[in-house]
């Protein structure tokens, strides 16, 4: 101010490495010009640094310790109070966020992550939230000490963790070592939770003020003359006339057994620490249910604490800079929301099991669930679900996702996101949903194309038809033949042969690739030499006896875990030349020689088209829509572009192909290129029959198929999203003409988007995987503004996570009108459940009957046998009579008991009578052996 004087904040330090860290980290953020995001340093000291005169000036403070301190200027408030009591704006939120997160990315190009991003850290300086407090910073690689994440020597936030930090420890041994390894402070907590609150809070009034009066200095506390009320023991009875129910000789051993106030002292301190680190941290919380316990992997680097952390039954964490992204990822959260992700009390730690486990099985699925939930910004939506991942998924560092839209809503790519956001909503009230299907029905809203274009394109939400074909001629509806069927005004069989036969061989290509695959797996794994020497076995019969090639093709295929179905493919590649069945460059790479097959197919077919046309494909039937209405949006009519061609719609097309095949073989290629059913299937096509491997009762084939083809594409769609030479910039400007030379009165709206290199990708967005998506959906939005896709309507089931198939109001007709075929599958999948219970049940009162007979078995062999070692005795009447006679259903208890009177000469005269046999009364009186006779 005016007079010179300035309001200062001093933090006061226990440890000396926290102490340095936070110099260091200052320094290097004020070498890397980010200072300016940072509470300034005005001043730091260390006791230990100081002269004497320094130090007894301050000696009186009690700080318990504290020997080191930093002078910083003084913040009016924290980011977590301002949330909860101002009207902040976004705008100004995410301004601060974008410098917080170039203040860690500063950190991590230094080689330290931050590991304590609170809103309590956040502070406010004037109009800047500046970020504070680096004690709990972490060395990416250190040789000096224990480098590993969850050191409790500095507090440790449990909200803020990552799922790789949380361990799932199985009830027994494993819980067992753990519980050995912190056996130190969970006694000291046990012993603290003997208290009441308020006991607690009584003896540490109670030691505070005895240490005011004894004048003790806190912050020095290695030579220490104890004065004479210390030593006279009268602290003993304050602390007791400060507890209701309790005498000092009542406290706990360690306490109790305490000869100074200072000894106490650091014993209570010492168990209030351990007290606060096991229940937040450290405690494991136990679901007896399922017999585990979660926990941190947390370890005890403090001074004198146990190293043995082989003890521990987890691998300890390693420095990472995706730790402090997730904490960025959380710190946004709350920033959005006004809440963690997860149920947490006020002092940041995890509540319950079930907070544990949600933390430990945190996937992308929980991740979407939550965001959409709590988060109702469209771009924080989106960086968000990057970044709240699973470790192997989550962004790979703080830039990738400082370039996110979010922080740019201004930018090409927050339009497009917040174009799909919208999509999405109209998407939602799109659907038609169907609670209750048939079973057929529900197989092919399961196997839908966006289920295959989620796997295929590395997406989770397809807001568009993406079942498509596209054609390099017309077709029209044939009413009746009732299909669309080819026009034109020249001969096209030609190009309908060379377009079937092309797409028949990238089908087959992957499948050869998928064969290939399984067997080299084979080779590989444990069994592999085994598997060797029975294929050394089966070309030797090939050889041998040409007839079993079938049989022996079934065996091979069954060996590698293949569907039957490729029992062709393998059949030809023991019977036809290498050169034929392309074994050879299959066996060397089967990656490079379906890349190859397929990138010779593709041009063929590039060179097919002198226009584009795209039809829309009605999932169920797999036959292209023909719109009665000329005047309508589709088909789609586009100059020829072999980039739009090849990385954009040749993709979907590939999936259709392969659905169209499993559902009617050649039959349903025809369909789905506009042929009549008198077409005659031409050779060229009868030639890949072997990779016809797709079956509409196991569509699995399909997803595999769809996997193998994204990586296959990958390094071309890699090169199709940064190649900038002259052929690609004037296919874009193709784009931009405004009209189509191949349809003068079909409107082709600016696609400013596709192909264009300067569309801003978010980085560890398997960019390259989701192009063809991202195109698709660009040309879509321009040529199809109104979202009316000839009618098709999207319909699921609605179970969680359930896809959508695209098809026409006249099959979602027929499905609602399946009521009694619902209900009849409904009663015989009911029956068929009864049928097995009952089966279960039959099979486990045998096995009860079972185990009962032979317990009863046992125990008369058992009982037997005790007879037969059992002495004989003589009675006053002279013959020897054994045990049995005497009592034949006496226990062994009772046997034992006639062991022990063996000598008594008495017989039971009731044992006898049960024996049958007529005796005598006798005169004399006598004892009975056995009181149960």
């Amino acid at each position: 101010d005016n007079a010179g004087q300035r309001d200062v904040a001093i933090k006061f330090m226990k440890s000396e490495h926290s102490f340095q860290l936070e110099r260091e980290c200052r320094a290097l953020l004020e070498e890397s010009g980010k200072s300016s995001h940072t509470v300034p340093m005005l001043l730091s000291f260390s006791l230990d640094e100081e002269d004497d005169d320094e130090r007894s000036a301050v000696k009186h403070i009690h700080l318990s310790g504290f020997k080191y301190g930093i002078v910083m200027r003084c913040a009016d408030r924290d980011l977590g109070d301002i949330l909860y009591r101002e009207n902040t704006k976004p705008s100004y939120l995410r301004d601060n966020a974008r410098k917080i997160g170039e203040s860690l990315q500063a950190l991590h190009e230094k080689g330290i992550i931050y590991l304590d991003l609170q809103l309590k850290n956040i502070l406010r300086c004037g109009n800047q939230m500046l970020l504070s407090d680096f004690g709990r910073s972490l060395c990416l690689k250190s040789i000096d000490r224990l480098n590993n994440i969850g050191g409790c020597s500095t507090n440790i936030c449990p909200s803020l963790m990552p799922p790789e930090m949380v361990a799932k420890i199985p009830m027994g041994t494993s819980l067992s070592d753990f519980s050995e390894y912190w056996n130190h402070v969970s006694r000291d907590a046990a012993t603290m939770c003997a208290f009441s609150p308020h006991e607690r809070q009584d003896i540490s009034e109670c030691i505070e003020t005895l240490l005011q009066t004894s004048r003790i200095p806190r912050i020095s506390i290695g030579n220490f003359d104890e004065d004479k009320e210390t030593a006279s023991g009268a602290w003993k009875e304050s602390i007791s006339s400060s507890l209701d129910t309790l005498d000092f000789d009542d406290l706990p051993r360690e306490l109790s057994e305490c000869s100074s106030v200072l000894n106490f002292f650091h014993v209570w301190q010492r168990m209030q620490s351990n007290l606060i680190l096991w229940e937040r941290v450290v405690r494991p919380r136990v679901d007896e249910e399922n017999e585990v316990a979660f926990a941190l992997k947390v370890f005890d680097d403090r001074p004198n604490a146990p190293h043995d952390i082989s003890l521990l039954p987890f691998d300890l964490l390693v420095p990472s800079v995706k730790v402090d992204v997730w904490m960025f990822g959380v710190f946004l959260y709350e920033l959005c929301s006004g809440g963690n992700p997860f149920h947490i009390g006020y002092q940041g730690d995890l509540r319950g099991a079930d907070a544990f486990e949600k933390l430990y099985n945190w996937d992308e699925t929980s991740a979407a669930r939550n965001i959409e939930e709590n988060i109702h910004d469209p771009l924080a939506q989106d960086l968000l679900r990057r970044i709240l991942l699973p470790e192997s998924e989550r962004l790979s560092d703080i830039a990738s996702a400082l370039k996110h839209a979010f922080f740019n809503p201004k930018s090409v790519e927050a339009e497009r996101l917040l174009e799909k956001f919208d999509e999405r909503q109209m998407l939602r009230n799109e659907t038609v949903i169907m609670k209750k299907v048939s079973n057929r029905t529900r197989t092919l809203i399961y196997h839908s194309m966006e289920k295959h274009c989620r796997i295929g394109f590395t997406t989770d939400q397809v807001t568009i038809p993406t079942s498509l074909v596209v054609l390099p001629y017309d077709i029209k509806w044939n009413n009746l033949l009732n299909r669309p069927i080819a026009t034109s005004s020249g001969d096209i069989s030609s190009t309908v042969e060379k377009l079937g036969r092309c797409l028949l061989e990238i089908n087959k290509a992957t499948a050869r690739l998928s064969f290939w695959i399984a067997i080299n797996t084979k080779m590989r794994g444990n069994e592999g030499d085994k598997f060797k020497s029975k294929m050394k076995h089966w070309l030797k019969r090939v050889r041998s006896d040409p007839s079993d090639i079938r049989i022996i093709a079934v065996q091979i295929v069954e060996s590698i875990d293949c569907s039957l179905s490729y029992t062709g493919l393998c059949e030809e590649v023991l019977t036809l030349d290498s050169n034929i069945s392309k074994a050879k460059p299959y066996m060397k790479d089967p990656m490079k020689a379906a890349r190859k097959a397929i990138r010779e197919n593709f041009d063929t077919i590039i060179e097919l088209y002198e226009s584009i046309t795209l039809y829309l494909v009605d999932e169920v039937d797999m036959m292209p829509i023909c719109p009665s209405d000329s005047k309508g949006l589709f088909p789609i009519r586009l100059d020829t572009n072999a980039a739009l061609l090849k990385n954009t719609l040749l993709p979907f097309m590939n999936i259709c192909v392969m659905k169209a095949l499993a559902m009617g073989k050649f039959d349903g290629m025809k369909s789905l290129l506009g042929l009549p059913p008198t077409f005659e299937t031409p050779e060229s096509w009868k030639a890949t029959e072997a990779g016809l491997v797709h079956t509409a009762d196991d569509p699995h084939s399909l997803e595999l198929f769809t996997s193998l083809q994204k990586f296959l594409r990958k390094s071309d769609l890699e090169a199709y999203l940064t190649n900038e030479d002259i052929a690609y910039n004037s296919s874009r400007e193709s784009f931009n003409s405004g009209k189509s030379s191949s349809n003068e009165e079909t409107s082709t709206a600016a696609l400013s988007i596709l192909g264009n290199t300067s569309v801003d990708f978010p980085p560890g967005d398997h960019t390259s995987d989701s192009i063809p998506m991202t195109e698709l959906e660009a040309l879509f939005r321009d040529f199809v503004p109104n979202r009316s896709f000839c009618g098709l309507k999207r319909v699921s089931t609605g179970d969680k996570d359930s896809p959508g198939i695209w098809t026409s109001q006249e099959i979602i007709s027929q499905w609602e009108g399946e009521t009694e075929v619902i209900e009849l599958e409904q009663q015989l999948q009911k029956l068929k459940a009864d049928l097995e219970k009952r089966k279960e049940s039959e099979i486990q009162l045998k096995q009860v009957l079972d185990r009962l007979e032979a317990l009863k078995l046992r125990d008369d062999e058992s009982r037997t046998a005790v007879e037969d070692k059992m002495p004989t005795v003589t009675s006053d009447r002279g013959p020897e009579l054994s045990a049995s006679e005497i009592c034949p259903h006496s226990t062994s208890q009772e046997s034992s008991a006639a062991r022990s009177s063996e000598n008594s000469g008495n017989i039971n005269p009731d044992c006898e009578s049960a024996n049958g046999k007529a005796k005598k009364k006798k005169r004399r009186r006598f004892r009975p052996w056995f009181g149960a006779c």
